[in-house]
Formats: structure tokens, sequence, C-alpha cells
């Protein structure tokens, strides 16, 4: 038998059961008490679920001792390819906002800068040259310029200002 259950000063009606209640997120709750329905945004569902279950940590500094546990427990962990591949994929194509490319220029300059009063090694340096000089060489039939293979098809072959 349904029946008007109350949860706070949310009346909720046709549900049979205090378990019935509970799977109704927080969100909907509110929209119930509010007397319409609306789709809510991720950010609004993790704010709305982060107060029901005090998760939601933003804007508040997590003590010493905090920080430690949360690394000690993500330690050894890895991500699955898959992970990783979604993870590039939500990051591909977004802009970062002028503000931000600033800070980021604030922080690496000078002292911030992992390499800061460092030098390559031999070995990185002499690795580094082979991978540069490793490009493919094309010459341009109409040209006769040698060019690298990633610039070829934009300035040279059926490209080039030469072609007659």
């Amino acid at each position: 038998m349904k029946k008007e259950i109350v949860w706070g000063s949310i009346p909720i009606i046709g549900l049979e059961s205090d378990e019935d209640i509970k799977k109704y997120s927080l969100a909907q709750q509110i929209a119930m008490e509010n007397g319409r329905m609306r789709k809510y945004t991720p950010k609004e569902k993790s704010a709305a679920a982060g107060k029901k279950s005090g998760l939601n940590r933003t804007g508040r500094k997590a003590s010493d001792e905090h920080r430690s546990a949360i690394s000690s427990s993500l330690k050894g962990k890895t991500k699955s390819a898959e992970h990783c591949e979604n993870l590039s994929k939500s990051k591909t194509g977004k802009k970062q906002s002028q503000e931000t490319i600033e800070k980021k220029k604030v922080i690496f300059a000078g002292a911030g800068n992992p390499m800061y009063n460092r030098n390559h090694t031999d070995k990185t340096r002499q690795q580094i040259s082979q991978n540069h000089g490793a490009k493919t060489m094309k010459v341009c039939p109409h040209c006769g310029k040698e060019c690298g293979a990633n610039n070829y098809p934009r300035w040279h072959g059926d490209n080039c200002k030469m072609k007659k």
C-alpha cells in the first residue's frame, strides 16, 4: 500500500518504505520540494551529494596528515589504458584561459622551473640530437628544395608556388 511519507519538510507521495525514499537523490528531493522537476548539471549533483554525505571539501585546506594519507593510498595504483585514453579525450581541444597562462608563467619562471640551474647530461643531449635528426626529408620536384616530411604537403608538392 502506497502512502504519503514526510522526509524533513518534504512530502513524498506514493513510496512504500523508507528504503525507497533513500534511493532518491538529493537533487530530486529539492526539485520535489520546490514543486518543479528539472535536469541538474553533474556539478550540481556532485555538490548536492557532497552536502548530503559531508564529502564536499571545495575551498577547504586539507591537513598535512590528511594529504599524506591520500598520497599513500594512491601510491602504486596504475590507471588502465582505457582510463588514460578517456582522460586524454577529456582534455583534447580545451584551451586554457589567459589568466591560467599568466599564472603558469609566474610559477615556472626562474626557480619554479624544473630545469632551473640544471643541465642535460651528455647522453640526454645525444638522444635529443638523434631524435631531431631522424626526420625524413623530401625534395620538392617543382622548386628542388629539401624539407621535412611534415612541411612537404603544406608548402611543396601540389601546393608549391613554383608549380606550373
